[in-house]
């Protein structure tokens, strides 16, 4: 038994049957019409009773066939009365016979089975992903190898299409991982080489040098270094700002910028370092000004702070590299190093170690304030853990170095420690007693994990600084230079209530200022002094509460870039107000009055800040200050 033939195309075979039939009932060929509706009939009970399609009914169409095409060419040939001829009627009987008894024997048969339903497709795995991805990437490789493309010449739609499918490849890149990641249960942390680095940074050093005349080199040192794919772009974000900055701060004809990456207890430490010789060191810029000499670290500092990076600016004056920095490995199972002593076990991540040094080293100092260290001319806190945690050793053969971007603290720990991989578990239940830290587990128990940020906001503390936030992205001073310019003169700290004023209150000194350090230190010093303060970011803010509420006193910053103190000073002249401008800069004496004179001030401050300088000024405007 033959396969049953579909509904539908018997449906169609009798409708044409049936139209043929009326045809021959008006040109008077009654015999054919009763043979079609033989057919017809034979279709339908063969149809309703799902028979199959066997060479008895292929032979009977067969015949029907054969005897319409005689018919219908003795038609053409002869007319109508030729066609009546061309088969004898006994001829049409037994056909009609023949189905008939065909018929009668479909209407006795077994239906066939019906065929089995088919095995149902299993969806393609990720195959709506893999059409899109084709299409962003068609998309993508059609327009940077056009004309225009390439002659530069591309229009700002194309351009914003382009980067519309690079932001589609990017994101189904990042799921697609996450669901390979989810439902492969043997799935091991992938790791892959620089080499996307360097040829992404070769294609961006082409665009920096395109109609500029000048050359730039970048080339990446560490072929064995292997990182995260999921890295990878925070590597390029970073380094793409550092190396654009160089190019615009550095006016040499051919640029060449190294990066090496090292492995350091299994997290990556960056160094870049270039022949130019422009450098903030050699400016008249603070170091906490950096991001008027290098803007891109606004980007650099957001995607540090994010993977617990360290960063230096410049370190050794510029001569040692324009720029260090550390990210992970990788972010599912991150490098910790971890120490043990009596039981106690505590870790820290392995890209904010710094360096263990040994606990007599002679950098260690000690003022009103504690133990300190004085590493590379800058003053790093030295604490005892179990002032913040009771339950943590106080001291200890080694001194760690933990960083948090530039900000550095350092701790007694009992040894250099072991390298040992763990999962951050982030602010879960505390394993120790006392100030909040995060929590990794290491081996399968859950163990205190040290975070720099944490130890400078415990070590802020416990010295009494006043509203001192560990991070700013405007580049940080160390916790100590605060304490240098106002809070280490020799008087316990007092709490900062009153300091600040709210924008609706009367305010006797506003203050522009972008930089949280020297706020900080303004705060502290204005404190003790009982002076009402209110602070601007930037001089659009600072002439809106000038209008609001007319201070007594502005104290501006000296940027090179944005020119506050000038623009402050102008736009006082302009609108006839006589308020006298401070200027705070790293500069003094002649350098400074002459720098007065130009801007139109009346004063300067000079950093670091002190207690004594910022009353001696202030008293000649408000009168005695204490």
């Amino acid at each position: 038994m033959d396969t049953p033939v579909p509904e539908a195309v018997l449906e169609r075979c009798k409708v044409s049957i049936r139209m043929l039939a009326g045809s021959m009932l008006v040109v008077d060929l009654t015999d054919w019409s009763r043979l079609l509706g033989a057919v017809e009939t034979l279709l339908t009970v063969h149809g309703e009773r799902n028979l199959g399609w066997d060479e008895r009914m292929a032979q009977v169409i067969f015949e029907l066939i054969e005897k319409e095409e005689l018919l219908a060419s003795c038609h053409e040939r002869d007319g109508e009365e030729g066609a009546r001829k061309s088969i004898p009627t006994h001829e049409v009987d037994a056909l009609i016979a023949g189905v008939d008894a065909l018929r009668e024997e479909c209407e006795h048969m077994e239906p066939a089975p019906p065929p089995a339903p088919p095995a149902a497709a299993s969806p393609e795995r990720l195959g709506n992903v893999a059409a899109q991805l084709r299409a962003a990437c068609e998309q993508v490789l059609d327009t940077i190898t056009s004309d225009a493309w390439q002659g530069r010449n591309s229009d700002a739609d194309t351009v914003e299409d382009l980067r519309r499918a690079l932001g589609t490849i990017e994101f189904y890149a990042r799921a697609t991982d996450r669901i390979v990641a989810s439902v492969e249960e043997s799935v091991v942390s992938p790791r892959c080489d620089l080499a996307p680095l360097e040829t992404a940074l070769g294609d961006f050093a082409t665009e920096l040098m395109h109609g500029s005349g000048r050359e730039l080199a970048i080339s990446i040192t560490g072929a064995s270094i292997e990182m995260e794919p999921s890295l990878l772009p925070a590597a390029y974000r970073i380094l793409h700002a550092m190396i654009g900055d160089i190019f615009e701060r550095c006016t040499e004809g051919r640029i060449e910028v190294a990066v090496t990456v090292e492995d350091r207890r299994g997290a990556l430490h960056w160094t870049v370092a270039d022949n130019g010789e422009n450098f903030l060191s050699d400016s008249r810029l603070d170091h906490e000004d950096q991001l008027a000499f290098y803007p891109g670290l606004r980007h650099v500092v957001r995607t540090l702070k994010e993977h617990h990076g360290t960063l230096a600016v410049e370190p050794g004056a510029g001569r040692q590299a324009r720029f260090e920095f550390s990210l992970p490995a990788s972010t599912q199972a991150e490098s910790l190093v971890v120490w043990e002593h009596a039981g106690r076990t505590f870790s820290a991540r392995a890209a904010q170690v710094v360096k263990v040094v040994p606990s007599n080293a002679d950098i260690r100092r000690e003022n009103a304030y504690g133990e300190h260290m004085l590493i590379d001319g800058r003053k790093i806190p030295l604490i005892k853990l179990d002032v913040l945690f009771p339950e943590a050793p106080s001291t200890g053969a080694r001194i760690a170095i933990l960083g948090a971007l530039e900000k550095n603290v350092a701790f007694y720990v009992p040894d250099d420690g072991l390298t040992q991989v763990g999962v951050v578990l982030g602010d879960s239940i505390p394993v120790w007693k006392g100030a909040p830290h995060e929590v990794a587990r290491v081996d399968g128990r859950r163990v205190p994990l040290l975070d720099a940020d944490d130890l400078l906001r415990g070590y802020l503390s416990i010295t009494g600084t006043v509203s001192y936030e560990t991070m700013s992205s405007s580049g940080v001073q160390d916790p100590l230079d605060i304490y240098a310019s106002g809070s280490m003169s020799g008087e316990e700290p007092v709490d900062g209530e009153g300091a600040a004023a709210d924008v609706g209150d009367e305010i006797e000194i506003l203050i522009i200022e972008q930089s949280e350090a020297t706020r900080n230190a303004f705060t502290d010093i204005l404190a003790r002094q009982r002076l009402r303060a209110s602070f601007a970011g930037d001089v659009e803010e600072a002439l809106g509460l000038i209008r609001l509420k007319e201070p007594r006193v502005i104290i501006s910053e000296f940027r090179i870039p944005t020119m506050a103190a000038k623009r402050i000073v102008d736009s006082l002249r302009k609108e006839g107000l006589a308020i006298p401008v401070l200027v705070t800069t790293s500069q003094s004496g002649k350098t400074a009055d002459l720098l007065v004179e130009k801007l139109g001030a009346s004063g300067y401050l000079s950093k670091p800040l002190t207690s004594s300088q910022v009353a001696s000024q202030l008293s000649g405007f408000l009168g005695v200050v204490h």
